[in-house]
């Protein structure tokens, strides 16, 4: 019952969730083209290390933390910072995309985004290889690899002098590769030096992490090869002064020795060469083996379409959230909304039976022309109207109806005068005499609804009952139907009001027809209270949504102290009255 209750709420209440669908997709299609387009590109580097090598400070570290580690060094403020300079655009990672791992694999996944096609590219693929530069230099090996080659550069130039000298064996170039040599042995005595106390500390470790021992055994192979050089340097700088000295022999043969002297010179500066070079592979072996690997195994390309904004992505979204906000709306204003809705609100307030439920689908007005509406004349009764004069008959079974008042039960009187006309045409249709009273002096309607002259009518009989016959007019087309009008009332017509002159009228009209129907004033009139006290029964008209739960209990109790005899309630729904919206639910 309760879901029939919440889809009979949703049916009257239709055209505020197309509206503010209608709306939300209005709003996201708008707000796509209004964003700015953003573009993106991705980039894949895989991460890889050598397992054989367990003097790795990698060695420690699994697949999954090896990768970690290398995410968080590409969204590192070095790598942001030197990629921006490389650049020379700010590039903010967490505002641009994303550093993820792809599923469990040593694959990383970076995906940037921006309003650049041709930027977002360069700044995924730039990233990449900032960190591998920032990789390469991270290790202890970069800067051994940089001292070999310095001594290699030197060496290159030292023999290029030597083989110089074979053309011109100079005292004064002997003398400056002396002092070169010089040189050299005390820089390579001053890194044997420090070398030797670097090492002495972690020679005397008992334990020893996986880390220290790979520092260990890196400094114990520069030593040695330092050892190994200054070795070299010295035999060196021997051959060096002994091609100084004067030759022992002849000078032919002096000459000779000397040359021979640069030969075993040169010989021993490519011995020393050579070895650098060996060194050189040595070292960056080494450095292969004890650094992670990082490769771009897919190259990041400016994308030809936008992947903000989605116009589908916003209208679909746009018309959910507009059909959610409608229906939170709804429940908001069914809530607090105390209006009578439904027969069963009626029944459960005011504890009065609803004997119809009547919809008027035409305007109960002129025509634009200013005619009659010939519809209401002539049409055939309608099954709510017979149902309704079925239920007012079963409703006094015990005694007959001969008078009936028609009043609204509120203030806005809408509904009671159309009420009333059809349903006296209703039982003149069915054979019966009706005389048709309009009691709303303040605003006559009845004979702008038959097309009838307010003339000599109910505020005449008021002061003098015996112009019943003059007071009465003929519809035409209507056969048995009396109308009596407003006639012209005047300020001192609300004073004849009383129950000493209604009554005598009304029994007056009583043998002239089957039944008096009464278009009453409004409620809050003094005047309904006397005429509700002097008919057989009173019809209620409640218009739906339109009348406070307050209101109609009020009346209901203000009734009741004028004693009158309430027959039930007919709830007439006026749709051009309520509104756009609410014609669409007429039925509930």
């Amino acid at each position: 019952m309760e879901l029939k209750k919440y889809l009979q709420i949703m049916i009257r209440w239709t055209w505020l969730l197309l509206f503010c669908t209608f709306l939300g997709i209005s709003s996201g299609y708008i707000a796509s083209l209004l964003q700015k387009p953003t573009y993106q590109a991705s980039t894949k580097i895989l991460i890889s290390k050598d397992l054989s090598d367990q003097n790795s400070q990698f060695a420690a570290l699994n697949n999954q933390q090896l990768i970690d580690v290398y995410v968080q060094l590409l969204t590192s403020t070095s790598v942001i910072d030197e990629a921006s300079r490389r650049l020379n655009y700010e590039i903010n990672l967490k505002e641009l995309g994303s550093v993820q791992q792809v599923l469990t694999t040593n694959v990383i996944k970076i995906v940037m985004e921006d309003s650049d096609p041709q930027r977002v590219a360069a700044i995924a693929n730039l990233l990449v290889q900032v960190l591998i530069d920032q990789n390469t230099q991270a290790s202890g090996y970069a800067s051994t690899e940089e001292n070999i080659k310095k001594k290699i550069t030197q060496v290159e130039d030292q023999i290029s002098t030597l083989q110089t000298q074979f053309i011109q064996i100079s005292d004064e170039k002997l003398q400056s590769q002396l002092k070169q040599i010089n040189d050299q042995i005390t820089i390579l005595q001053d890194e044997i030096v420090k070398l030797t106390s670097e090492i002495g500390p972690l020679a005397s470790l008992k334990i020893i992490s996986a880390e220290q021992s790979s520092l260990f055994a890196q400094k114990q192979t520069q030593l040695t090869q330092l050892q190994s050089l200054l070795a070299q340097y010295q035999q060196i700088r021997i051959s060096l002064d002994l091609v100084g000295k004067p030759a022992l022999n002849s000078s032919d043969t002096g000459g000779d020795f000397r040359l021979q002297q640069l030969q075993s010179t040169l010989e021993r500066y490519q011995k020393i060469y050579l070895d650098l070079l060996d060194n050189l592979q040595a070292v960056q072996l080494a450095h292969l083996r004890n650094t992670p690997t990082i490769d771009q195994i897919e190259k990041a390309v400016p994308s030809a379409r936008p992947v903000r904004p989605q116009p589908g992505i916003y209208i679909i979204l746009g018309g959910i959230v507009g059909l959610v906000f409608a229906i939170g709306m709804i429940f908001i204003i069914e809530y607090f909304d105390n209006t009578l809705k439904t027969p069963q609100d009626v029944q459960q307030v005011l504890g009065t039976p609803v004997l119809g439920d009547i919809t008027n689908k035409q305007p109960a007005s002129k025509t634009e022309e200013g005619l009659p509406i010939e519809w209401q004349l002539h049409s055939q009764p309608s099954e709510a109207l017979y149902a309704l004069r079925s239920n007012l008959e079963l409703a006094i079974a015990n005694s007959p109806l001969k008078t009936l008042l028609v009043l609204n039960i509120n203030d806005s009187g809408k509904g009671k005068t159309n009420m009333a006309a059809e349903l006296a045409v209703s039982y003149v249709q069915s054979g019966r005499k009706v005389v048709l009273l309009d009691a709303d002096l303040r605003n006559p309607s009845i004979h702008s609804y038959f097309g009838l002259a307010n003339e000599n009518g109910f505020s005449d009989l008021l002061a003098d009952e015996s112009k019943t016959k003059a007071a009465g007019k003929k519809v035409e087309g209507l056969n048995g139907m009396t109308v009596i009008t407003g006639g012209n009332a005047s300020p001192a017509s609300d004073g004849l009001f009383k129950p000493d002159k209604i009554g005598p009228i009304l029994k007056i009209l009583k043998p002239q027809s089957d039944i008096i129907i009464i278009d009453a004033p409004t409620i809050n009139e003094t005047v309904s209270w006397v005429l509700a006290s002097q008919v057989d029964g009173v019809l209620l008209v409640i218009q739906p949504m339109a009348t406070q739960q307050a209101s109609a209990i009020k009346s209901m109790e203000q009734l009741n102290l004028a004693g009158a005899k309430i027959m039930g309630v007919v709830l007439y729904r006026i749709p051009h009255n309520l509104g756009w919206g609410n014609i669409l639910s007429v039925k509930y």
